[in-house]
């Protein structure tokens, strides 16, 4: 099963009333309506493609997400951050120090995912059967079930995915969670230089 696919599950339709749980707008983080942690800001550490590392603040109002691949020859680090008091989107290559600006809907799918939806799992006749887990030192709601064909497990804790597996493996598991951000981690570096689109 693709992380695409997963994504899919994990963004299901919600209602408006709880923005924690229920975001009004899964998937489009800055539009009118944008989906919301429950904490105010937060770096969260993955173990996914490498490294990868969720940064927000607002409530995800500013987030960026980091992927420090380690193969730095072949695929360059990378990071993307959405801002929505600027409505301006970045795409940073970190090993070759340049950046663009983008559109909001090439950032989506990087940062969509990250957005733990519960109600999705929990509503009766889901399919899902709800555990808890400590993960990277929080108690968090864990949803298995069988989606195309396989056994999916996604778990979170205040909005925020800590956990995604299929078939019992790991495909994204939280290493560490603190709420705090580093300075400037939602701007363009100084010393990074604008790449042209052509």
């Amino acid at each position: 099963m693709t992380i695409a696919a997963l994504s899919m599950v994990l963004l299901g339709s919600c209602s408006k009333n709880d923005p924690v749980n229920d975001p009004s707008n899964p998937g489009n983080p800055g539009t009118s309506v944008t989906q919301t942690f429950g904490v105010k800001k937060a770096t969260v550490v993955y173990d996914f493609l490498g490294t990868t590392t969720l940064y927000f603040d607002n409530n995800g109002a500013q987030i960026c997400v980091e992927y420090i691949y380690g193969m730095s020859d072949i695929v360059p680090d990378e990071r993307y951050i959405w801002d929505s008091s600027t409505k301006k989107a970045y795409y940073l290559d970190i090993t070759n120090k340049t950046y663009q600006e983008v559109t909001q809907t090439e950032v989506n799918d990087k940062l969509a995912m990250f957005f733990f939806t519960e109600k999705v799992y929990s509503a009766a006749g889901s399919g899902f059967t709800k555990t808890t887990e400590t993960i990277a030192g929080k108690s968090c709601s864990v949803y298995t079930g069988t989606t195309m064909g396989s056994t999916v497990s996604m778990g979170g804790w205040s909005g925020i995915l800590f956990v995604m597996k299929t078939d019992g493996s790991d495909l994204l598991r939280a290493k560490s969670y603190s709420e705090t951000v580093p300075a400037d981690i939602f701007k363009i570096p100084s010393d990074f230089t604008l790449r042209n689109n052509n």
